[in-house]
């Protein structure tokens, strides 16, 4: 399998497990982030490192990167505000 290719099928399998991270990352409900968003967050991390390994410089890995990142901000301002909230 070619460079390109395997950067797209890390960036696309990424892309999948960081939107899931972003869409469940305020679930603090019983701590129900820490099995549903922190796992898929960082195993979509090490498919994009794999992806940049492949192919350098890649808008997508950089993408994917931002949600990943957005996600995790978002799961720490929502348990800041759980915990100040209680």
């Amino acid at each position: 399998m070619k460079n390109a290719t395997k950067a797209l099928v890390y960036n696309s399998f990424a892309l999948v497990l960081a939107l899931i991270a972003l869409l469940t990352a305020w679930f603090w409900i019983y701590y129900i982030n820490l099995f549903t968003a922190l796992p898929s967050a960082i195993v979509a991390f090490l498919l994009c490192k794999f992806a940049e390994r492949a192919v350098p410089n890649n808008t997508f890995t950089k993408v994917n990167y931002a949600l990943i990142i957005t996600a995790v901000l978002e799961g720490l301002v929502t348990l800041v505000f759980l915990l100040f909230n209680n």
